[in-house]
């Protein structure tokens, strides 16, 4: 499950609703960090935000949900305001979603 900007809410919630259908998250320039209570059966959450977008919070939940004991990255894209993936979005994508589902899964 892949959301950006107000689509990271509704990928949020229908991982936590449905984690045996969306075992993965890619959350991208949320507007909020992911709430404490979700993504608890979520194997594994990718957030992500341009170095030109407000980061602070997801780079702040990556680290509270490892600390859970989630599997969870923060990367950002080079060069990315709100809405965009930056020059570099190719190699950046590739590298994230690589490692979204190299992670443990039932695929």
């Amino acid at each position: 499950m892949i959301g950006y900007s107000q689509g990271a809410l509704k990928a949020e919630a229908l991982a936590t609703r449905f984690p045996a259908r969306y075992p993965r998250a890619a959350l991208i320039g949320g507007p909020r960090a992911p709430r404490d209570e979700s993504l608890r059966k979520t194997e594994s959450v990718l957030l992500m935000a341009g170095d030109r977008d407000a980061r602070d919070h997801l780079r702040e939940a990556s680290r509270k949900l490892e600390k859970r004991g989630k599997k969870a990255r923060y990367l950002e894209l080079p060069g990315a305001a709100h809405g965009e993936y930056g020059p570099k979005a190719e190699p950046t994508m590739e590298a994230a979603l690589g490692w979204l589902l190299s992670t443990p899964g039932p695929f």
